[in-house]
């Protein structure tokens, strides 16, 4: 069966992407679902952007995704978290709201877990997302991912939220 997804380039993130990071970063729904403030500033956004380039490739693999025939990135996605002896990490996304619901997100995940497995060998994938995020757990399902746990924590914004794990084991 053909992919039916758009494609997507992922795009390691620069400091002249700060424009796209605040807008991301500020947006209100984003930052509800990410259980944090949103970003009120651009120096706000620029830290946090500043954290991810300085990490990625080594605490982080980060990347902002970019539809096909443009230049401009509609959301991010991130492996981090890695375990102590790097064999299983953490999956972090997010899209601008305009652009959820079109599979640009379906499209990067597929491309991130081939190369958590592929390329970082790792033997796991966790992806903690809020219980009533119903998009991104439909997305983890149909992308092989299966609930592993469910807890409550305090979010980044000190809210006790419902959260579900979810994971995906590297393929035999």
């Amino acid at each position: 069966m053909p992919n039916a997804y758009p494609a997507v380039t992922l795009k390691t993130p620069t400091a002249a992407d700060l424009p796209f990071y605040f807008n991301y970063r500020s947006n209100p729904a984003i930052a509800a679902a990410e259980g944090r403030i949103p970003d009120q500033t651009t120096a706000q956004a620029q830290k946090h952007l500043h954290m991810i380039i300085a990490g990625n490739g080594s605490a982080n693999y980060s990347w902002f995704i970019v539809p096909a025939g443009t230049e401009t990135p509609v959301g991010t996605i991130a492996i981090w978290g890695f375990s102590a002896d790097r064999t299983t990490a953490e999956l972090a996304y997010g899209l601008l709201p305009k652009f959820q619901h079109h599979g640009y997100m379906h499209a990067a995940l597929a491309q991130v877990t081939a190369f958590a497995f592929s390329r970082l060998q790792l033997t796991r994938l966790d992806c903690y997302t809020a219980a009533s995020n119903t998009p991104s757990l439909n997305l983890l399902t149909s992308s092989g991912f299966t609930h592993r746990e469910t807890i409550t924590e305090d979010n980044l914004a000190g809210e006790p939220t419902t959260m579900v794990i979810y994971a995906q084991d590297r393929p035999l």
